[in-house]
């Protein structure tokens, strides 16, 4: 597979410039969004260009669920990039454009095609890039697609060479880019701009640094010389006399504190005096440089990581859109803040004098108030017209019967643009019209978010949920929500909680949801929560949730059908209520009916039932405690009962985790990032899911050694690392004396030399300290400090182990 894009340069004799190389007006650099199979660059030059490469995953069985997931990324890039720049996306797709073929890749990538705008930019070119090793199939599946058809001047599928041995052929394409070559970029604030303060001079020592320098310029014969000497004694003159006021930073504009400014000039006066003395890289002067260039980055790290924390609890104790966006927009920032034109009534204003002209004559309408421009006599009208109405039906003793006719009649004049539903078995040849305008039938419409269908139509919205979902959880990623180098599990749930899960439920309450349905929902939403604590696929789905206090989806749906039931009670419209007192009546054994499956949810939670709610309504709040209450019983049992069964999870104390509280392991708030990954390798020993040898030798079916290779005395399992392991023995000492030590200082040693009398129970309370919380009568501050000492000790004998590991494979 070769895709080629080919740029215009001008007389280019230095090649093509490599990553974050600035050549002429070209510059490259290679953006952090994307994956293993996707990555995005970015050519900064004369127009400024997004390429993304893909290689997408090859077709068989479920493989649409990784494919949706690798479109996903691409559509956060675009949407993160396409309007400051030009879009181009090449590739392997696994799909193709063509008309003859329509597998489930096609059609995926056929709909995200349309979706984004993305072309070939020029006429579509049937031939084949791909060709089967055995000649038994091809196809075109390799494109190069851009956003704007005209940066497109040449697009070529090559034919297949013999002398190609790949299955692909080769892509190109011209663009109608043009790069002058061997031309300096300008650089933008190259220097500070500052403003003299002519109004603050001190004349008097002004007049006397001119008037030390007139005798010498008097002197000078030569004009020209003496013109200069002017100039330069005006100069120093105004430096040292008049106050300057600073316009415009030299880099990019940054908000310091007084405690940052205090560094920065320290750091600035230090680098005087050392430039004083020559630059001795061995002087005392640059020591102390260092010194305070340290103090300085950690101070300005430091801020920044309270602003952002402070941002997060704000997330936490009172969530909203606008912080949302916010968080976003923190990952989408661009650093172009001027605004190129401006539209108003047609015109366009390039110029920032004019443009700020604009604002002020828009806000100036804005704030004068204006008389009521509506008629009064039509809206008197419309009243006498209403109340007409009422006294005629209040009046009228049988309904007016229409005819069919007339009731087409009536709809025809209607002006909508609605699709209409042929739900039939067997589909009508008739003709809709609506205000003599021709009405499609459609297989597929939505209504409020919901795609509404002939049928089946919650397989449709599942899909449609979770690719909402993925895309939120993308353009969250740049905000540090994800695993490894993130933010803390807790914090990230709670954001993923609180603007992810709302967009994956989103209107599924309505929909008769099949247990597959659910299953899939399920794997995105465990999937995700593994990635939030960076747990790999092995690890038990009870336990991902459980470390989390998180609930399963299927239980986030139950929440939004006993919400949807408690608005149905409480509303005032009797012809609901009527409808609902029929749908229990006949549908209560329907398990397409939403009343069939309330009453199902309402036995499983143990919640009172339909007809006692009529007459017993409590208050919403005293509704949504009483069911937040009984859901998290539920599924605590549930999952507590689950987790019991895996012999992975022996090490850990399950009882001590709960629904709606985070475990002990992820308690690490205001903790710095390298506790986050101490306490990532600890949940993966606690929960089993830390790889030694004899896991590989079950994983292997025996053909792995089960052997420690660190000793080669015993089998390596996690007692034998955390508590045996001679080479491991020094870190152990250092670490689990003083975590020891700290645990005798608060208790009576007796109950130590009871409880803790074997490796099992030493390796239990290192791997996770509530296994002793009440028969050590441990108190809440001490199993902080425990559990701290804990972290600090696996990880220390997680690097030991890496270390001499990686030692012996060099060997």
């Amino acid at each position: 597979m070769i895709q080629e894009i080919a740029l215009n340069f001008q007389k280019e004799k230095g090649g093509f410039p490599y990553y974050g190389q600035i050549h002429g007006l070209i510059m490259l650099k290679k953006l952090k969004d994307g994956n293993e199979r996707v990555i995005a660059i970015l050519i900064t030059t004369s127009q400024d260009i997004c390429i993304i490469n893909t290689y997408m995953p090859t077709c068989n069985t479920d493989s649409q669920y990784e494919y949706r997931e690798c479109l996903d990324i691409v559509y956060d890039i675009i949407q993160k990039y396409q309007e400051s720049h030009k879009i181009i996306l090449c590739g392997d797709l696994n799909g193709t454009l063509l008309d003859s073929r329509n597998n489930k890749h096609d059609k995926i990538l056929k709909s995200f095609v349309s979706e984004m705008g993305l072309s070939t930019g020029v006429d579509k070119d049937e031939r084949h890039t791909f060709f089967h090793h055995a000649w038994s199939s091809s196809s075109q599946i390799d494109y190069i697609l851009v956003n704007d058809k005209k940066l497109i001047s040449k697009y070529n599928i090559d034919e297949k060479s013999s002398i190609n041995l790949s299955a692909h052929t080769s892509v190109t394409v011209k663009t109608t880019i043009e790069i002058p070559a061997n031309t300096k970029p300008a650089i933008k604030n190259k220097k500070a701009k500052f403003k003299l303060q002519w109004d603050k001079i001190d004349k008097r020592q002004y007049n006397n640094l001119i008037q030390q320098d007139s005798t010498s310029i008097i002197e000078e014969n030569n004009v020209n010389t003496q013109m200069d000497m002017v100039t330069n004694s005006l100069i120093r003159a105004g430096n040292i006399t008049i106050p300057k006021k600073l316009l415009q930073l030299k880099g990019p504009k940054w908000k310091a504190s007084p405690e940052v400014q205090i560094l920065l000039r320290s750091c600035r006066d230090l680098y005087k005096q050392w430039q004083e003395v020559g630059k001795q890289k061995d002087h005392p002067m640059a020591t102390m440089l260092r010194n305070e260039k340290r103090k300085l980055r950690s101070k300005v790290r430091m801020e920044q990581a309270l602003s952002r924390q402070n941002l997060y609890q704000q997330i936490m104790d009172n969530p909203n859109s606008q912080l949302f966006y916010r968080l976003i927009n923190r990952n989408r920032s661009n650093q172009q803040t001027s605004t190129n034109c401006l539209k108003i009534d047609e015109n366009y204003n390039y110029v920032p004098e004019e443009q700020r002209k604009s604002f002020a004559k828009y806000y100036e309408d804005l704030s004068v108030p204006k008389e009521n421009i509506y008629e009064n006599g039509y809206l008197n009208l419309c009243k006498i017209r209403q109340q007409l109405y009422e006294q005629a039906i209040d009046k009228a003793e049988d309904p007016e019967q229409f005819t069919e006719s007339e009731v087409m009649k009536a709809i025809g004049k209607l002006n909508t643009k609605k699709k209409i539903i042929d739900c039939s078995k067997r589909k009508s040849s008739y003709s809709w019209t609506m205000g003599g305008k021709v009405v499609k039938t459609s297989d597929c419409s939505e209504h409020l978010g919901i795609k509404r269908t002939d049928g089946k139509e919650h397989n449709f919205n599942i899909k449609e949920r979770i690719q909402t979902a993925r895309r939120t959880k993308y353009a969250l990623m740049g905000s540090g929500v994800h695993g490894t180098n993130g933010l803390n599990p807790a914090i990230s749930y709670q954001i993923y909680k609180t603007y992810v899960i709302p967009r994956l439920t989103y209107g599924l309450e309505v929909l008769p949801l099949t247990k597959s349905n659910i299953e899939e929902l399920e794997i995105f939403h465990r999937k995700n929560l593994r990635h939030l604590q960076s747990l790999p696929e092995r690890t038990s789905n009870a336990v991902v949730l459980l470390l989390l206090g998180a609930l399963p989806i299927e239980a986030e749906i139950h929440k939004r059908h006993l919400s949807l039931l408690y608005s149905i009670l409480s509303c005032d419209n009797s012809k609901i209520k009527d409808v609902m007192i029929r749908q229990i009546a006949t549908n209560y054994d329907n398990k397409k009916s939403f009343f069939s499956r309330i009453l199902n949810i309402l036995e499983m939670y143990d919640l009172p039932s339909i007809n006692y709610l009529q007459k017993n309504l409590p208050k919403r709040d005293i509704w949504k405690e009483e069911i937040k209450k009984k859901v998290n019983q539920y599924w605590n049992a549930q999952l507590k009962s689950e987790a019991r069964n895996k012999t992975s999870l022996k090490n850990m104390n399950i009882e001590n985790l709960e629904i709606g509280k985070t475990a002990q392991v992820w308690n690490l708030q205001n903790q710095p990032r390298l506790e986050l990954r101490k306490a990532i390798i600890k949940a993966r020993m606690m929960t089993g899911a830390y790889i030694l040898q004899s896991d590989k030798h079950k994983f292997t079916h025996f053909v792995a050694e089960p052997l420690c290779q660190l000793c080669n005395t015993e089998n390596e399992d996690i007692i034998h690392m955390v508590t045996s392991c001679p080479v491991l023995s020094t870190i152990r000492e250092k670490y689990y004396v003083e975590m020891k030590m700290e645990i005798l200082d608060n208790i009576d040693p007796i109950k130590w030399n009871t409880f803790c009398c074997n490796k099992m129970e030493i390796t239990q309370l290192i791997l996770d300290c509530n296994n002793f919380k009440e028969t050590l009568n441990i108190s809440s501050e001490l199993m902080t400090k425990i559990e701290e000492k804990c972290r600090n000790l696996l990880f220390q004998l997680h690097a030991k182990r890496i270390e001499v590991l990686d030692a012996l494979n060099n060997k």
